[in-house]
C-alpha cells in the first residue's frame, strides 16, 4: 500500500485512507470514490484527500481483520468487522474471559497498523458482551506481512477465549498464632473478602480446617484437605511467611510436589505463595489480605485458579491498554457474527512442543545454536518447523546465551522459559518445559534445537502417529534402524521423558516403554541431522 495525498479533481476511482464526511453521509475507510462522491466533496470545500494505492498482494482491511480474528479467537467467541476498521470480538457464553496481557502487549508490537485491546483477563462476562477490539488502521494490508504475523502467532494457544466455569471445591486452612478473638475476626474478614473477590469463578468453599502454628500440623491439614478432594486450598495466617524457615513455608515444601512461587516482589504482600500437589493448587494468602489493596494479588489468584497449568513464568506485571467497561451488543441476530472454531478437530490429539535451546554445545566447539544459516540462527530452523506444524503450544527453553536467543524470538508468540539450571543437563530443560505444558495436551514433542533440517511435514507425520486413546505412548523417529529425536511422550510419562541419545539401545527408559513405542521411519538421514560436531555444519540443508 502506498499513501498518497491527491487533488480532489483527480480522486475518482481512488480508495480512501480514512473515513470522510460529506453533506449527505460518511464515506467509510477503504471506500472507492465515484464521480458523484467527488462532486459532493468539492461542494463541501474538500480540495485534497488521503488515498491508499493498492500494491500487488494487498488485502482489503475487512479480509485481513477476519483472518487475524480467526487466528486470535478460541472457544465460545464470535466476531464481526465494522466498516470503520474495527473488529468487535464478543463472548458467546457466560463464563470467564481468558487472555494474557503479556501476549497482547507483544501482539501490539507486531505492526503499527494493528491494535488489540482486551477486557481484563479473568473478567466474568456474559453472552453478547464485547471482550476485545481489534483495529486495522489502514484500508489495505500486505498479504506477505499477514502471513509473517500469523506464523509468529502459531506457537501458542488461542489468545482470546471464554471458558465455561465448572464448580470447583475449595478448602480453607486457618493457621492460628494468637488464638484470640482479634485473630478470629481477622480470619472472618479475610474469608468474606475472598468469597466476594472470587465470586463468579465457580468456587465452592466447602470445608474449613484449623491448625496451630506448627509446621507438622499445617502439613497435616494440607494433606487432609487434599484427601477431601478439594481442587484449591487457601492458607490463611496472621503471620508473614516470607522467610525460608517459616512454619507455613516449611509445611508447603514438605507436602507439595512443586512450589511455583515462594514470594513476589511487591511491597506489602511479598508472602504470596503458590504450590501444586497432585494437580491441586495451594495458595498462601498474604497476611494483610484484608487490610491492603489486593488488586494485583487478586489478578494473580484468578490466574492461578483458572489457569490450566500455572508456572513461575505466568507471574508477570506487564501492562497493556484494556477495555474498562463491558459493552453489550444488542440485536446479535442481525449481525454477521463469525464463531471461532477450535483448531483441534474432535477426537484428534493435541500435542505441544518443547524446543531445547539451553545447552552450551561443548562438543561442537562453538555456540552452534547461533550459527548463521541462510541469514538466521541455526536454532530458529527447529523453532520455525514447530511453528508451521500442528504442534501447539510451543515452549522454547533457553539457558546459555539466553538473552541473545530470546532477542530473535521477541516478535514470535511462543512461550519462552529461561532455565537458570541449564548447566545441570538437558533433563532440567525437559522438566521445566513439561511442567509448563497445559493439561489439555495429550502429550509433548521434545525437539533439540540443533536439528536444523526438520520439516513441518515430518513433525506433522510424527504427531499423526500418536494415538490419543492410549494412556501411555512414545512416538519417535528412526532411520535405518537407529532411533532418533524428535520424540513425543504422552502426558502420563512426563516424569520419564528424555531425548534420544546416540546409545538409545543402552538406555533403560526406552527399553521400559518398548511395548507402546511407535516408530516413524525416515529414509533421508539428513532430515534427522543433529549438529553435534564442527563437521556436521556442512550437512545443514539450504532452504
Amino acid at each position: 500500500m502506498i499513501l498518497k495525498n491527491i487533488k480532489i479533481n483527480k480522486a475518482s476511482g481512488s480508495r480512501l485512507f480514512s473515513s470522510l464526511r460529506t453533506p449527505l453521509e460518511v464515506l467509510p475507510m477503504g471506500h472507492i470514490l465515484t464521480d458523484v462522491d467527488v462532486v459532493l466533496l468539492k461542494q463541501f470545500g474538500i480540495e485534497t484527500i488521503a488515498t491508499a494505492v493498492e500494491e500487488r498482494g494487498d488485502l482489503d482491511f475487512k479480509v485481513a481483520l477476519g483472518v487475524f480474528a480467526a487466528k486470535l479467537t478460541g472457544d465460545n467467541v464470535s466476531y464481526y468487522v465494522n466498516d470503520d476498521g474495527i473488529c468487535k470480538i464478543l463472548s458467546n457464553a457466560k463464563g470467564l474471559f481468558e487472555s494474557s496481557i503479556d501476549r497482547v502487549n507483544k501482539f501490539n508490537l507486531l505492526s503499527k497498523d494493528l491494535i488489540l485491546n482486551i477486557v481484563k483477563p479473568y473478567t466474568e462476562v456474559n453472552k453478547g458482551e464485547v471482550i476485545a477490539e481489534l483495529e486495522l488502521t489502514a484500508p489495505l494490508f500486505s498479504s506477505e506481512k499477514l502471513d509473517e504475523i500469523l506464523l509468529k502467532l502459531s506457537g501458542n494457544v488461542d489468545l482470546i477465549s471464554v471458558a465455561l466455569v465448572p464448580v470447583k471445591k475449595v478448602g480453607i486452612i486457618y493457621v492460628n498464632y494468637y488464638n484470640d478473638n482479634i485473630e478470629i475476626k481477622y480470619f472472618t474478614n479475610v474469608f468474606k473478602g475472598l468469597v466476594t473477590d472470587l465470586s463468579g469463578l465457580g468456587l465452592k468453599f466447602s470445608k474449613e480446617y484449623n491448625s496451630d502454628y506448627d509446621s507438622d500440623l499445617v502439613a497435616d491439614r494440607i494433606e487432609k484437605s487434599l484427601k477431601d478432594d478439594n481442587d484449591f486450598i487457601f492458607i490463611l495466617s496472621s503471620q508473614k511467611s516470607s522467610y525460608e524457615n517459616d512454619v507455613v513455608v516449611t509445611a508447603i515444601k514438605e507436602i507439595t510436589d512443586d512450589v511455583v512461587s515462594l514470594s513476589i516482589p511487591q511491597v506489602g504482600f511479598s508472602d504470596f505463595i503458590v504450590a501444586k500437589k497432585r494437580g491441586k493448587q495451594i495458595i498462601k494468602l498474604p497476611c494483610n489480605y484484608a487490610t491492603t489493596d489486593m488488586t494485583f494479588v487478586l489478578e494473580l489468584i484468578k490466574k492461578v485458579v483458572f489457569s490450566d497449568n500455572i508456572t513461575q513464568h505466568d507471574f508477570s506485571r506487564l501492562q497493556t491498554p484494556v477495555i474498562n467497561n463491558l459493552e453489550k451488543i444488542g440485536n446479535l441476530k442481525k449481525l454477521n457474527l463469525i464463531s471461532s472454531q477450535s483448531s483441534n478437530e474432535e477426537g484428534a490429539s493435541k500435542i505441544g512442543a518443547v524446543v531445547l535451546c539451553a545447552g552450551a554445545g561443548k562438543r561442537s566447539g562453538k555456540d552452534k545454536l547461533l550459527l548463521d544459516v541462510d541469514g538466521e540462527p541455526l536454532f530458529m530452523r527447529a523453532v520455525t518447523a514447530a511453528l508451521h506444524s500442528k504442534l501447539s503450544p510451543v515452549f522454547v527453553i533457553t539457558g546459555h546465551r539466553g538473552a541473545e536467543i530470546e532477542e530473535y524470538l521477541k516478535d514470535v508468540d511462543v512461550n519462552i522459559i529461561y532455565n537458570s539450571e541449564y548447566y545441570g543437563g538437558v533433563r532440567t530443560s525437559i522438566n521445566i518445559g513439561l511442567k509448563s505444558m497445559p493439561n489439555v495436551c495429550a502429550g509433548a514433542m521434545i525437539i533439540p534445537a540443533d536439528m536444523p533440517n526438520l520439516t513441518r511435514e515430518f513433525l506433522d507425520e510424527v504427531v499423526e502417529s500418536f494415538d490419543v486413546t492410549q494412556d501411555k505412548q512414545v512416538c519417535m523417529a528412526s532411520c535405518k534402524g537407529v532411533k532418533s529425536n524428535p520424540i513425543i511422550w504422552s502426558k502420563s510419562l512426563y516424569n520419564k521423558a528424555d531425548i534420544v541419545p546416540e546409545n538409545t539401545h543402552m538406555r533403560s527408559v526406552f527399553m521400559e516403554h518398548y511395548d507402546y513405542t511407535t516408530v516413524v521411519d525416515v529414509l533421508d538421514e539428513n532430515l534427522l541431522l543433529d549438529v553435534n560436531y564442527s563437521a556436521d555444519f556442512s550437512k545443514v540443508l539450504k532452504k
